[in-house]
């Protein structure tokens, strides 16, 4: 069943958290339907409630290589959009991107949005609920870093949503499966398939989808520490380690570019050129390090603070994400101020594939009420934009280590 609807969603965020307000003042069933004429293969299905003069959705049902179903829906009018699929009580689902709390997400409504875990995962914790009193910072069961609009059944399918508008997968009732879309009166499209076997299920997917490559090969010989501190506390945590008969394959050094001091304690300078002051002959310690079979790894992250170079540089060029006046947006990080590169910007995106030289992790907290030179992605991004960023990282990869090894892949 489709069901329309017209209201507002807002999105109130401080640091990367996001209090989320639905306000649907209109929800308007489509109960009658005929059918239109279509390309050869697919079936057009309209959609109508005669009691509303634009409540009217247009279908478009078919199948492709890989799915036995995909139904894309137009709807030029009203602002959300409801499916329901059929349920049961016994049934069990999974999915929903990277999700914490819960494995099976039966009884449990998941808000497919980008932010901070924040403090808890659950709002009935005292400490939760300071954090919500002091700045917003309390999480609960369904906060992520990252959501995606797909969930497996028991029952044996899948479904897609190919969206990266605000969404919300809703499995709290026993008889039905509801999937709401903020569309922006866009075409949404959702992928269908079955099979026998859940494994073949998900193999099919991911297939499709796309396939993660495997880990080096170095990454499970041994430990890998988090160290932050400079060059000497660097190795000498390594030679205590080491003194224990420990086996260590890395050492991660997120404060590599240099710190800063906030109330909220020692947090990173987003400037992200090697700090020698803090991290002396970290060159000729990568390589030794190197040689003897442990790597060093940083972090990186798609902002740059506003006292740093990097931004000075980024912002002359115009390479970071407009306000609505069409200055760079400089946003809060917690008594720092930053700029969020442009990634739909492509002399903006090849430029900071230029500093990315490391494996490095995905872009967490973006504001909504920011421009990008691409105008469609506007909002879409706030979830659509680790996947961007992502990409970013993996061409890096690939754009400096391929040309000097010849296995790249045994060689990151």
């Amino acid at each position: 069943m489709l069901t329309v609807g017209k209201g507002t969603t807002e999105f109130a965020e401080k640091l990367g958290n996001f209090h989320i307000t639905e306000n649907i003042q209109q929800h308007i069933k489509l109960g009658t339907f005929s059918f239109a004429p279509g390309p050869i293969g697919y079936v057009i299905v309209q959609l109508s409630n005669a009691s509303y003069e634009n409540a009217q959705v247009l279908v478009s049902i078919h199948s492709s290589p890989g799915h036995e179903v995909v139904m894309s829906v137009m709807n030029h009018y009203y602002d959300y959009m409801w499916l329901k699929l059929p349920s049961d009580p016994i049934e069990h689902v999974y999915g929903g991107g990277e999700q914490y709390s819960y494995f099976d997400l039966k009884g449990h409504r998941f808000p497919i949005w980008t932010r901070e875990q924040g403090v808890g995962r659950n709002k009935s914790v005292l400490i939760t609920r300071l954090m919500d009193l002091y700045d917003g910072g309390g999480g609960d069961y369904d906060t992520t870093y990252y959501g995606q609009p797909t969930f497996f059944s028991s029952r044996k399918y899948y479904c897609h949503v190919n969206t990266t508008s605000y969404s919300v997968l809703n499995f709290r009732d026993d008889n039905y499966h509801q999937i709401m879309v903020l569309n922006g009166k866009s075409p949404t499209t959702f992928y269908f398939n079955t099979n026998s076997s859940i494994k073949n299920l998900v193999q099919n997917f991911t297939m499709w989808m796309g396939q993660q490559t495997g880990l080096p090969n170095w990454i499970y010989t041994g430990a890998m520490l988090g160290i932050q501190g400079g060059t000497e506390k660097m190795l000498g945590y390594l030679k205590q380690a080491e003194e224990h008969n420990i086996m260590v394959t890395g050492l991660w050094i997120q404060d590599w570019a240099g710190t800063l001091s906030t109330n909220f304690g020692q947090r990173l300078f987003w400037n992200w050129k090697w700090n020698q002051t803090t991290y002396p002959n970290l060159d000729k310690e990568i390589q030794r390090l190197k040689a003897k079979g442990v790597r060093v790894l940083s972090y990186i992250n798609p902002h740059l603070n506003q006292e740093g170079d990097l931004f000075k540089e980024g912002d002359k060029k115009g390479y970071f994400i407009k306000d609505e006046n069409g200055g760079t947006y400089v946003q809060d990080f917690g008594q720092f101020y930053c700029g969020t590169v442009d990634l739909t910007n492509p002399e903006a995106y090849d430029w900071y594939k230029g500093m990315c030289f490391y494996v490095i992790n995905f872009s967490d907290q973006q504001c909504n009420t920011t421009m990008y030179r691409d105008a469609k992605f506007s909002s879409s991004l706030v979830v659509g934009f680790g996947i961007f960023y992502s990409y970013l990282c993996y061409a890096a990869i690939l754009f400096y280590l391929q040309p000097h090894c010849e296995t790249w892949h045994l060689c990151m």
